[in-house]
């Protein structure tokens, strides 16, 4: 056990582990273009409560004032009624998601993987912002909003999978790694306490 904490257990597995358990993400939002228009970069989104929210593009000629926005559908998750956008800034590169209930945006660093009874959600991230540089994984219960983010300094998170509703495993690439262009990694288990 690498951290043991109130809200999870963090322990290093072997690449055996690794590549026999998990279930294999796939892609939960579906893209409806009869329901969702993008029109003179205008991202109309249509909410349960009637009102139709609305993301505009701008590609402004003076990048030097950061003022360049682009926002992309990635689709419309039915069963949690979640629509999902990549939204793209001169200050930020992410994605946001969209309660259709009232609105409400949440963003995120990467594209949300769901646990199998869609208790959870979490993602692997890269930060090349801090100092040290740092990556790691973020996990959130969808009902309680409680959300728990994982830092590896001088780490990057990649391969983020399911086990189960309250278990998931990530890689990391050691530092230093990618000095020599023979990638090490290791292997995480990460344990969700209720």
């Amino acid at each position: 056990v690498i951290k043991d904490t109130v809200d999870y257990k963090l322990m290093e597995v072997d690449s055996g582990y690794f590549y026999s358990h998990g279930i294999e993400n796939k892609n939960e939002f579906i893209i409806d273009t009869t329901d969702i228009k993008k029109k003179d970069g205008l991202l109309s989104l249509f909410l349960l409560n009637g009102i139709v929210k609305v993301f505009k593009d701008t590609l402004a000629a003076d990048t030097f004032n950061f003022a360049r926005a682009v926002h992309l559908y990635n689709g419309e998750n039915k069963k949690l009624k979640l629509y999902l956008i990549h939204d793209e800034r001169s200050e930020f590169f992410g994605y946001v998601l969209i309660d259709e209930s009232n609105g409400e945006e949440e963003w995120l660093n990467n594209v949300p993987y769901f646990s199998s009874s869609y208790s959870y959600f979490g993602y692997n991230f890269f930060d090349p912002y801090s100092d040290p540089m740092s990556g790691g994984v973020y996990f959130e219960d969808i009902k309680t909003k409680k959300s728990v983010r994982i830092e590896l300094e001088n780490r990057n998170a990649d391969h983020f999978k399911w086990i189960d509703d309250n278990k998931f495993l990530y890689t990391s690439i050691v530092s230093g790694s990618f000095d020599n262009n023979d990638l090490v990694y290791k292997y995480f288990l990460v344990e969700i306490k209720k």
